[in-house]
């Protein structure tokens, strides 16, 4: 996959968290829910 496509993903996984006003993210959050959102889409 290519390079720009894993950032779109992880910005897209951070947009998500970033707009949800009803709960705050801690660093640990974020980088779970990033991980989270590779691993469905298939990327190491």
């Amino acid at each position: 996959m290519a390079t720009n496509k894993h950032a779109i993903i992880r910005y897209e996984a951070l947009d998500r968290c970033f707009s949800n006003k009803g709960r705050k993210f801690f660093i640990n959050d974020l980088i779970r829910k990033k991980s989270k959102r590779e691993a469905i889409e298939g990327i190491d």
